[in-house]
């Protein structure tokens, strides 16, 4: 009599699927249905940026990135190709319902005044969409008066902290003579939003805040904004971003 030969079986797509439900199923659970993998989704808000320099200046904006999804994302590197550009972190992740704030520095110190367009790359974990593009234009501006990093400069007005913002925004500015200081906002064609300080300020260090609001106090929509100061015949201005 011949020997039974013992033929290998290739498990069935149900085995597998049994075998994944058993093994995913939460300790303790009914084991009713299988658990699903969790994946990360990335948003980048605002999708692009904006920011206005002074030739031989430094300016800084950012932007945050966000994992709207079910698994940890994680962001591999952030890549530009202007040497004058610069991210800070270039790599992180981000837990499911959090946002990591990304710092972009422009140095302008040898960038004449003109416009400059460029693309931030952003590579992650995220199946739909492992490559994000995030535009950025750069308006380097002829500085207004004194230069920007003399000793002597008459007006310092410092970035918004926090940028972008959701409820409010602080702006700093420094006066080294008493001055009839105008510190307001605008949209980006230009018409005020609001007026923040209007008077005769002392020298020295001044701070205003800023909660996206209008001069009537009803909130404005998000996006870019422009925070004007005069101080004399001397201006300054930067780039705000209010989210939602």
């Amino acid at each position: 009599m011949a020997p039974r030969r013992h033929v290998p079986l290739a498990p069935s797509p149900l085995c597998l699927s049994v075998f994944f439900w058993l093994v995913l199923a939460p300790a303790g659970s009914s084991r009713a249905d299988p658990v699903p993998l969790g994946f990360p989704h990335v948003e980048v808000e605002p999708a692009s940026l904006g920011i206005d320099v002074d030739s031989g200046s430094v300016g800084t904006t950012t932007f945050l990135v966000k994992n709207t999804g079910t698994g940890v994302l994680i962001v591999y590197t952030i890549e530009d190709d202007a040497s004058w550009l610069t991210v800070d972190p270039a790599s992180f992740q981000v837990p499911t319902a959090a946002a990591q704030t990304v710092t972009v520095t422009i140095d302008a110190a040898a960038l004449p005044a003109g416009i400059y367009n460029q693309v931030i790359s952003i590579s992650c974990n995220d199946p739909d969409q492992p490559d994000v593009a995030v535009p950025i234009r750069v308006h380097v501006t002829e500085p207004v008066g004194v230069g920007l990093w003399e000793p002597d400069r008459v007006l310092i007005l410092c970035a918004p902290v926090p940028n972008p913002f959701t409820i409010s925004t602080e702006i700093r500015f420094n006066l080294t003579d008493a001055s009839l200081v105008v510190l307001t906002v605008h949209d980006l064609l230009g018409r005020v939003v609001t007026t923040l300080a209007h008077g005769v300020m002392p020298p020295g260090s001044h701070m205003a805040r800023w909660g996206g609001t209008n001069a009537c106090g009803d909130d404005v929509a998000p996006g870019f904004y422009r925070i004007r100061l005069m101080a004399g015949d001397v201006a300054r201005s930067v780039t705000v971003v209010l989210v939602h």
